[in-house]
């Protein structure tokens, strides 16, 4: 469910990074155009690691539900060491050639994050106490498909009419309402399987009548 939220977001960021901060920032005599752009760029290499940022809160409770708080730390010290390296890397040569340093910050930041939660999800996955299910490829797809179907510019495709929009929407309702249905009905399952009966309706459910007291 997070990559239903994170990838549609990152994408939108992307392309609407500086409308956004035009919106938010652009006013009196403060802010310059020049400011705008350099701000949407390093809102952009922000957007990239969206995903991976989100992910980190979801997997390291992962360790933190089996009393396991020394692992999410180590990993977090070797992404804060990489991103302080990274830093080097990307905005010393973005400054000198193309004076955008701070786009190396962000990028660092995003990069160092993708790291973090690729560590947390191989020592998941390590542990055996993660495995993706079946369809969890096909789920990727679709919503790769889905999100970038809704974001015509993302693949260098314009719109011709409005109709092309409705359309992209249309199919990316499609797409991850069947994936939502099939993932539903597989957890359904799932708990069926395992003796769980799901909670009835609160109009399905009776209380006991309070016993009445005896003198």
């Amino acid at each position: 469910m997070i990559l239903l939220i994170a990838v549609p977001a990152a994408v939108a960021l992307v392309i609407l990074a500086k409308p956004i901060l035009l919106s938010l920032f652009y006013y009196g005599e403060v802010i310059t155009a020049r400011d705008m752009n350099m701000a949407a760029l390093s809102l952009r290499a922000y957007a990239i690691g969206l995903v991976a940022f989100m992910l980190i809160k979801v997997l390291a409770p992962g360790y933190f539900a089996r009393q396991d708080t020394r692992t999410p730390v180590k990993i977090g010290v070797i992404a804060l060491v990489s991103n302080m390296g990274l830093n080097l890397v990307f905005a010393v040569p973005l400054h000198l050639y193309w004076g955008i340093g701070h786009v190396g910050l962000a990028l660092a930041t995003s990069v160092s994050a993708m790291l973090n939660a690729g560590l947390l999800l191989r020592g998941l996955r390590k542990l055996d106490v993660y495995q993706p299910e079946a369809g969890w490829y096909r789920f990727v797809g679709n919503l790769l498909v889905a999100t970038l179907a809704a974001d015509p510019p993302a693949v260098g495709i314009h719109p011709l009419s409005s109709g092309l929009v409705y359309m992209a929407m249309v199919a990316t309702c499609w797409l991850v309402g069947l994936d939502l249905l099939q993932w539903g009905s597989g957890l359904r399952s799932e708990l069926a399987d395992r003796g769980i009966t799901p909670i009835p309706p609160a109009s399905q459910i009776t209380m006991p009548e309070p016993a009445c007291p005896t003198s």
